[in-house]
């Protein structure tokens, strides 16, 4: 079965129950799938029957396709329209089953992590974009060779896709401000914003459906574009490597512009996308409904910092589970990380806390502890956050150790632990490329 997804949901109704989309066809077979675009002017979604069904919508333990191989992945240091020239002959030979990366994976923002409840509700990678302005304008490749079977657009149908947002100027997403539109290549004047995520709060999106190789019959959503290829339409064979649209942030009204990606199996199971790309799994144990105590709700990822240069990490705290959202460092001697937090959504002040490894908090959020001193790791303190939307510390470390920079809130008048639900923020841990 096929259920429709976007960054913030799983297909689910307002009502909380997971909704299949079934096609009733000439003969009378009712088969799920995902809407058909309409042939009509209007290029918008047929309605089909929702049917509600109990139960979570997949397993993270999904049976995956092998992952990319170093022969199969074109990875680019930093896109541009240079970079990523339109694919005008297929980039692999027909049937092969090569699986190619839709985007460089430099910036990888939430994966298969939050959880609502016992289960994840963000099934799904996104990826974040590199160049000017975040990225915005630069390429969103084919995975693999597949039909398209859905384009929906804001510019089509708004109340699905999202308003396109033609006003001029700016608009602020993840801490940055950004131009509404720009002329792309090819494209025209792309607008890459909506004014609102419409109903299926993906924004502009491409839906392909695998033919042959490791997705064979897999869906691939590529959602939040900021335009779809001129002249692509439902129907098309796509070969792995070439243009589907270019990179936006339609249907976002907070995050830094991002393809969010899912793939769905056969057996309409949502797959954890990271190990496909090469990358970590991002899947974690959600944690019992019935779990006590602070530290049964917190998220916790470890993260491998690279040798010089940025790890960026965009978040939200929409599931209402987690009271803090821990990232597992290893540094070495001499190493020295600048960690950055910036609030980009909600009403709350953001607090970084630091413990080493045997768990001793080095770092409160607002100083350095009597219990760390003479310990590995050095902090200093640059901004609180007790006042402001943005933490800064600078951690040194004098031997090589491990630590855990905690994300969290400063305490308010709001009852409970957990985070505000409302709440998004930006995590960026830097290193001097001379440290």
């Amino acid at each position: 079965m096929v259920l429709l997804a976007a960054c913030a949901t799983t297909g689910e109704s307002d009502t909380g129950s997971s909704v299949q989309y079934l096609m009733i066809t000439s003969g009378g077979t009712r088969t799920a799938v995902a809407p058909e675009r309409r042939s009509g002017s209007r290029g918008g979604v047929v309605r089909v029957e929702p049917i509600r069904r109990e139960g979570p919508v997949a397993r993270t333990n999904a049976q995956l396709p092998r992952s990319v191989t170093a022969s199969a992945v074109d990875v680019h240091p930093g896109p541009s329209r240079h970079d990523f020239e339109p694919a005008v002959e297929p980039r692999t030979p027909p049937g092969t089953g090569d699986v190619v990366l839709p985007y460089p994976v430099t910036r990888i923002f939430r994966g298969f992590g939050a959880c609502r409840g016992n289960r994840h509700y963000h099934e799904a990678i996104d990826i974040g974009g590199l160049g000017p302005d975040q990225g915005i304008g630069t390429p969103i490749r084919s995975m693999n060779r597949a039909r398209v079977t859905l384009i929906g657009r804001g510019a089509d149908d708004p109340g699905e896709f999202g308003r396109p947002d033609t006003r001029g100027g700016t608009v602020k997403r993840g801490g940055h401000e950004l131009p509404r539109s720009r002329v792309v290549d090819g494209y025209g004047k792309v607008y890459f914003f909506t004014r609102d995520r419409g109903r299926w709060r993906s924004g502009n999106v491409v839906v392909t459906v695998g033919i042959g190789g490791p997705l064979d019959r897999h869906e691939v959503r590529y959602m939040h574009l900021g335009a779809v290829r001129p002249g692509l339409e439902v129907g098309d064979i796509v070969e792995p490597g070439e243009e589907l649209g270019v990179l936006g942030g339609t249907a976002v009204q907070e995050s830094s512009p991002h393809l969010h990606l899912d793939i769905e199996n056969p057996e309409g199971e949502k797959i954890d996308v990271a190990p496909l790309l090469g990358l970590e799994a991002t899947a974690r144990e959600c944690p019992e409904p019935s779990a006590a105590g602070k530290e049964a709700r917190v998220w916790t990822r470890a993260v491998t910092l690279p040798r010089c240069g940025k790890w960026e990490r965009e978040e939200d705290f929409a599931s209402g589970e987690y009271y803090a959202h821990d990232v597992l460092l290893t540094l070495e001697k001499g190493q020295k990380i600048n960690v950055a937090l910036q609030r980009t959504g909600g009403r709350w002040r953001p607090q970084i806390a630091v413990s080493g490894g045997d768990g001793t908090t080095v770092y409160n959020g607002s100083s350095a502890t009597r219990a760390g001193q003479g310990g590995p790791l050095k902090v200093t303190r640059r901004e609180s956050g007790k006042k402001s939307e943005r933490a800064v510390v600078v951690v040194e470390a004098k031997e090589r150790t491990t630590l855990t920079v905690r994300v969290t809130a400063w305490p308010s008048e709001r009852s409970g632990l957990l985070l505000p639900k409302d709440g998004a923020y930006a995590l960026a841990v830097e290193t001097a490329c001379d440290s």
